[in-house]
């Protein structure tokens, strides 16, 4: 099934746009921009690599700029991408722009850069790992545990009190436990680590040189934060 014809439009104008900013630059534009229901996910890497491929562009002889927005996604997919891109930059600087968001994963992608630019209004967010509960949506893991956790205060509550068993809600209870990826979960301290790694590769290959900073900044996107937007008012405050 081809585009229709006001896809092919959209898309025309974006290149464009893309164009006049690279000669405006001098830079090389790479756009990667997610609507609220799609995610970074395996096959957006297959995607980037067939455009490039299939683009047959040389992006060694500028710096290369990549503008982003996202919500966030598997975060080894994330830094795939950016190893990938900070490759692709060669001796060049890799820019990472963000004009609203880049959160979680996203957060992750944004610091392959050599230096992060953001609007007024855009927003990071703590790179902990999220996972599909759907076809479509990607959750935080911490947030699966912290439903889990209150689940089991409920029941505890419950049991401690002696009411009948009945009185538990048990419609709330059987919900929210089918919802959950419990594995996940389980390994959630396991992941978190594995998230910090990845952060302080790609960190460490560019934009920081110092180990030990470059390890607090990983521990402090994966841990530092619990909400996410606690980033955002931190970076706006110029900490």
């Amino acid at each position: 099934m081809g585009l229709s014809p006001s896809v092919k439009q959209i898309l025309g104008e974006i290149d464009n746009v893309a164009e006049a900013l690279e000669n405006k630059l001098n830079c090389n534009v790479l756009l990667l921009a997610f609507h609220n229901y799609a995610y970074i996910q395996s096959d957006v890497m297959d995607d980037l690599e067939n455009f490039l491929i299939s683009t047959n562009k040389k992006y060694e002889d500028r710096d290369l700029c990549l503008i982003l927005h996202t919500l966030g996604g598997d975060p080894d997919v994330a830094y795939h991408i950016g190893a990938r891109l900070q490759n692709l930059a060669g001796e060049k600087r890799l820019l990472v722009v963000i004009p609203r968001m880049a959160k979680s994963a996203g957060t992750l992608l944004a610091c392959a850069g050599d230096v992060i630019y953001m609007t007024p209004m855009a927003e990071l967010g703590p790179v902990d790992p999220q996972v599909p509960v759907s076809g479509t949506l990607w959750v935080s893991a911490k947030s699966i545990g912290d439903s889990l956790r209150m689940v089991l205060e409920i029941i505890i509550e419950v049991l401690q009190s002696k009411k009948p068993a009945g009185e538990i809600p048990e419609m709330l209870i059987r919900v929210a436990l089918s919802q959950m990826p419990m594995n996940a979960v389980s390994h959630y301290d396991s992941l978190l680590a594995h998230v910090e790694e990845l952060l302080e590769d790609l960190l460490s290959r560019r934009m920081i040189k110092d180990k030990e900073f470059v390890s607090s900044v990983a521990q402090k996107l994966t841990r530092g934060y619990n909400s996410m937007g606690g980033l955002f008012i931190l970076t706006r405050q110029g900490k």
